[in-house]
């Protein structure tokens, strides 16, 4: 054997040096380790923020891969998890943390209006009787005398209310007449438009006589016209209706 032979045989024995890219991924993980024992629930802004600067980058896409999975981890699984911050955990933090400070809801399906459903009964063949009606106005947070105004002219019809308070209607009407009715009145007078809340207040201003609707959870205000009434055919004829008024 020659000797460029025996310098060939040493040169590949000669032992591979350690990868700079092991040691990073090491120094990585421990450093991800540290930073998962850390509550994050006690850090201040800055020390979240000095921490989150401090992370150690991530060198693949593994994370985003099991999120986009769709699978959801556990409280557990993300305590014991390697990745310092993952995103599950800092959304979690962010809407407990925005419920704590906030406890109104701020979203449009937690507040929604929910109104009495409305009870009638049948009192002869030419009135309805509106049994429930003082719960339907107090569900609502209005006068009695304000949304019986409104249903005798959205329906075209005349009526009073009893020593019990209950609404009698001249005509025959069914439950779907009056419930319209009414999602008409709440979408015009009760609920606020801006954040759909029906937290509102409806007060009448003496100067301009508009009635002006301010929703007292986001401070909105805008004015409201008072009911028309519409089409109502004349039944009787006007020769006794001329011999009444004289």
């Amino acid at each position: 054997m020659s000797d460029s032979d025996e310098d060939l045989t040493k040169l590949k024995r000669r032992p591979r040096k350690k990868k700079q890219a092991d040691q990073f991924s090491d120094e990585d993980d421990s450093s991800a380790i540290e930073l998962a024992t850390i509550n994050l629930d006690l850090l201040s802004l800055d020390d979240f923020m000095k921490a989150y600067e401090k992370r150690p980058k991530p060198l693949s896409m593994r994370g985003v891969a099991k999120s986009l999975s769709g699978h959801l981890p556990t409280w557990g699984e993300l305590e014991s998890s390697s990745e310092p911050y993952p995103y599950t955990r800092m959304l979690q933090r962010a809407k407990r943390l925005a419920r704590e400070r906030n406890p109104e809801p701020d979203f449009p399906g937690d507040s929604l209006i929910s109104i009495v459903a409305p009870k009638l009964q049948k009192d002869g063949p030419r009135k309805t009787v509106f049994t429930n009606f003082h719960d339907v106005c107090v569900s609502m947070s209005r006068t009695e005398e304000g949304v019986m105004d409104y249903l005798m002219k959205e329906l075209s019809t005349t009526g009073n209310l009893d020593s019990n308070q209950c609404l009698i209607l001249k005509g025959s009407y069914r439950d779907n007449n009056i419930e319209k009715a009414l999602r008409k009145y709440v979408d015009e007078f009760v609920m606020c438009h801006a954040c759909s809340s029906g937290n509102t207040t409806l007060v009448k201003d003496q100067n301009t006589r508009l009635h002006e609707l301010r929703c007292l959870k986001c401070n909105a205000a805008r004015n409201v016209q008072s009911a028309s009434a519409g089409f109502a055919a004349q039944t009787t004829r006007r020769a006794a209706l001329r011999a009444k008024q004289l």
